[in-house]
């Protein structure tokens, strides 16, 4: 893990600066100088702020998604590295495995000659006990949601971490649902930067980036967790939930 959290903790050092130049000008009113012009001083616009305030948000988005999908591919590494059997994955990671098998059957786009070797490793994973070896979006996809590209809040962090037996249960960050909209809503140039966070207050702004930095942390230490102690596998899991 320690990759994974020299990373996000790099994300987090950019949003810091990131948020600090936005909270010098919009809280401190800093200004531009321009020493080159006898230090003639600018304003910044209240535009430029409201652009400023969207890219804080389109970042919070990016920290999370990065972040997520570097824990679950640590995941699937670790399952890996250890040469996991099928029979030995805990019950929540073997429904996802079968999952993403009868998903990749069932395509629409799959031929007869692509799903034969998908059955022939479903009998040696499940009859001969064979190490299993399915890439992040394979099982990722597997799910009902399909891929969680752009659509992460707290609920679906949750639910797909769930997928592998790993426990977020009571981990709230309410304020994920509106950094969702929101990088969703500038993806989709359904709103311009200068006008999609506009409004938002410098407090609400920096309230999310806590809340979301203390959900990602809790995040990040019970995937550790559940990483060390291989809770992976069905000898070492608590079962928890319906799926």
């Amino acid at each position: 893990m320690t990759t994974v959290k020299n990373e996000y903790d790099d994300r987090k050092k950019d949003i810091d600066k990131f948020f600090k130049l936005y909270s010098d000008i919009a809280v401190r009113e800093a200004q531009l100088v321009y020493p080159n012009e006898g230090d003639t001083r600018e304003n910044i616009s209240s535009d430029v702020v409201a652009i400023l305030k969207s890219g804080l948000f389109l970042a919070y988005y990016n920290c999370v998604e990065s972040t997520v999908t570097n824990c679950l591919n640590r995941i699937v590494r670790a399952i890996q590295e250890d040469n996991c059997k099928y029979n030995e994955l805990n019950r929540k990671l073997k429904k996802t495995y079968m999952s993403s098998y009868f998903g990749r059957i069932n395509s629409d786009s799959s031929s007869i000659k692509e799903r034969v070797p998908i059955i022939m490793d479903m009998i040696d994973y499940i009859v001969f006990d064979t190490a299993v070896s399915v890439e992040l979006k394979d099982l990722l996809n597997s799910s009902s949601e399909g891929n969680y590209s752009g659509s992460l809040d707290a609920r679906l962090v949750r639910k797909t971490f769930e997928k592998f037996g790993v426990d977020l249960t009571g981990d709230e960050c309410a304020e994920m649902q509106k950094i969702k909209d929101i990088r969703n809503q500038l993806a989709h140039g359904e709103k311009a930067f200068n006008e999609c966070c506009r409004d938002f207050v410098p407090e609400y702004i920096e309230k999310a980036k806590t809340n979301l930095f203390s959900f990602l942390d809790q995040m990040i230490s019970k995937v550790e967790d559940y990483l060390d102690n291989k809770k992976y596998l069905v000898a070492n899991f608590a079962d928890f939930g319906e799926y």
